[in-house]
């Protein structure tokens, strides 16, 4: 079996800095995976976007024209100008009279038509359900995509962890398996943060104006984002292991949130600590790297800039997969054996299920097992 994910679960991370040493460690273990999974997922956005441009201008092409001509048009043909004459001559009255009447050379500055371009099109009820349309597919396709390559990154590091091999591929078809209930995730979830944003919003608008609303008080302000804050830190550290729950422990997107809590409940200091940690350190890296890009010829710049966007983006998934591998095996005592059966791993059976006669795992669901090398 793989000595790396070996010492996965002797060395359990406990500490902030054992949880970047591990998240590190298994990047550089696993970089080629991570990063053909990362390109991947690139790439599918960027497919999905040209489809979706294509999309949109063949919908609503001819309203992002109607409004680009009437932005030339305003610009050239005296909009701001005719403002601005307004002003200086202060003749903004008279200039709605000089307007009505065509056959005044003012009034036909005054009066530059767009073109056949009509303002009420634009606020149309056929221009708003489009508008709405392309917003929809917008948020649903990438959302999707991002659905299916969140459960790729999380099987594939759960493959690692249990000792298998990586495979991307392998991992891509998990993750589509898995997608619709982790787009369902993602749609409660923001709905959770609207109602929690409602929630803190509103009363504290309603304080902070209270009997004097040309002098609000902006300390109830302040306070109120606090309050906020700290929520959002509370629930994204008690949700940390939600996604893990859907593709690994085949969680449907309602039963995620419960399983989650009750697994990071007691850890939430520990998982927001090595959140921000994490966060804080990518970031400081990112920017001295860059700086020093910065200074190298436009090509090598690029070049250099994807890399550091290609390996972050590798990197962020494995955090949180440490935090949630860390505390099942030390809450759960789960074992290794036991990952590669949840995720049904290429490990050989005879690696992953290593039992003396007699001896039952951790769930008490085998005894006497013997394999020579049969794959799952």
């Amino acid at each position: 079996m793989n000595t790396i994910s070996m010492n996965l679960f002797e060395n359990v991370p406990v500490s902030v800095v054992d949880v970047l040493s591990t998240t590190f460690s298994v990047f550089t273990g696993n970089w080629k995976s991570l990063v053909v999974l990362t390109l991947a997922q690139l790439g599918s956005f960027f497919v999905a976007a040209i489809v979706l441009f294509g999309i949109t201008f063949l919908a609503a092409g001819a309203y992002f024209a109607a409004v680009l001509s009437m932005l030339q048009n305003n610009q050239n043909g005296g909009g701001f100008g005719r403002h601005l004459l307004d002003y200086t001559t202060g003749v903004s009255g008279a200039s709605r009279f000089l307007g009505m009447n065509q056959m005044n050379n003012y009034g036909k500055y005054y009066n530059n038509n767009d073109d056949g371009v009509d303002v009420s099109d634009l606020l149309s009820i056929e221009f708003i359900i489009t508008m709405i349309f392309m917003y929809v597919m917008w948020v649903g396709i990438i959302s999707l995509i991002s659905s299916v390559f969140q459960g790729a990154f999380t099987h594939l590091l759960a493959e690692i962890y249990a000792g298998g091999t990586p495979t991307p591929s392998k991992s891509i078809r998990h993750g589509m398996g898995k997608m619709c209930n982790l787009f369902t995730f993602q749609i409660l979830v923001l709905l959770l943060i609207t109602g929690l944003a409602f929630a803190v919003g509103l009363p504290t608008f309603a304080v902070a104006l209270g009997s004097h609303p040309d002098q609000p008080n902006f300390g109830v302000f302040f306070l109120g984002g606090i309050v906020f804050v700290v929520i959002m830190a509370i629930v994204s550290s008690g949700l940390a292991a939600a996604v893990p729950a859907i593709v690994v422990e085949s969680k449907t997107a309602t039963q995620a949130f419960s399983r989650s809590w009750n697994l990071c409940k007691s850890f939430i200091c520990f998982i927001f600590c090595c959140q921000l940690s994490y966060q804080l350190t990518i970031f400081l890296i990112t920017v001295v790297i860059n700086k020093v890009l910065d200074h190298l010829p436009v090509a090598l710049s690029l070049i250099g800039h994807i890399c550091v966007t290609v390996i972050s983006n590798s990197i962020a998934p494995i955090i949180g997969f440490v935090l949630y591998m860390s505390i099942r095996i030390r809450q759960e005592n789960v074992a290794q054996e036991d990952l590669a059966l949840e995720i049904d791993s290429n490990v050989p059976l005879a690696q992953a299920v290593e039992m003396s006669p007699g001896r039952k795992d951790s769930k008490g669901m085998y005894e006497n097992v013997s394999s020579s090398g049969e794959m799952i």
